[in-house]
């Protein structure tokens, strides 16, 4: 079954609602739409993507919360893995018994129906930190980076704040690469831009969330070499250099063709 498939058996899953009070009674029908979402796919794992894309209504603020939510439960609905394709999800078996308890309609209302702090930032920790463009929105005394901060963060024209990936998981991880290298804590300057901050923000530099998206889009297959514009967001010579050094470590990590593709990239 392709991915188009597992997307449309997921939405006709939608449809129905699990019945949740006596089994899970703090889930929104956010969060059980997730838990649907996997339902539909079967027991076994998931790639996060084909969630993802199965539940277009939630942005990822909202997405990440649910997924954050249901895997850190007493008794958690899903589990996560991390392989070299991505990360992938799936059902515990109390997630299963949860979801299998469906009994009524969830309505498009209901799964829209928004939450107070919708916009609000995820938690982040020096391992599952905020990553690109989200990072890279964030303004540096270098002069590096890109200029939206104030649709990223703080919305605007009918369009609420985000996305705000994090490491691990809408982007793969690059700690087993990188370590703690280029994460600072950045609620202070949030603050100072006029952000509702009230906990640690951690934030790649500019030059790893540039390469953490690098990764990401060289591990999924997926093209960037015509949207990430070395140049746009490393103007000068010093800053491009700090950025090839990342770039560099990424290098063993990568299938031959990838390098390949890594190295045509930056000749360009």
């Amino acid at each position: 079954m392709n991915a188009l498939e597992h997307n449309a058996g997921a939405r006709l899953a939608l449809g129905r609602l699990v019945h949740l009070d006596s089994v899970a009674p703090d889930l929104s029908s956010r969060d059980r739409s997730v838990v649907l979402a996997l339902l539909s796919q079967g027991v076994g794992w998931v790639p996060l993507a084909v969630v993802r894309e199965a539940l277009p209504q939630f942005n990822q603020v909202d997405f990440s919360r649910s997924l954050h939510k249901l895997e850190a439960k007493d008794v958690p609905l899903i589990k996560a893995r991390q392989n070299g394709r991505g990360k992938e999800l799936r059902l515990t078996a109390p997630g299963i018994r949860v979801a299998k308890s469906m009994e009524v309609i969830l309505t498009p209302e209901m799964m829209s129906q928004p939450t107070p702090d919708d916009a609000a930032l995820p938690s982040t920790t020096q391992t599952m930190y905020l990553t690109g463009k989200a990072a890279l929105n964030i303004p540096s005394k270098k002069g590096t980076g890109d200029w939206h901060f104030q649709e990223i963060f703080r919305g605007g024209k009918g369009h609420r704040p985000g996305p705000f990936p994090l490491a691990g998981l809408e982007l793969l991880s690059t700690s087993h690469i990188f370590g703690k290298k280029g994460i600072v804590e950045r609620s202070a300057v949030l603050k100072k831009m006029g952000v509702d901050v009230d906990k640690p923000v951690y934030v790649a530099s500019h030059a790893r969330a540039m390469a953490d998206m690098v990764f990401s889009a060289l591990k999924s297959g997926r093209a960037f070499e015509n949207s990430f514009i070395i140049s746009d967001w490393f103007p000068s010579e010093t800053d491009q250099r700090e950025l090839l050094l990342y770039l560099r470590l990424l290098e063993p990590h990568l299938t031959e063709c990838e390098r390949i593709k890594l190295i045509a990239w930056c000749g360009k």
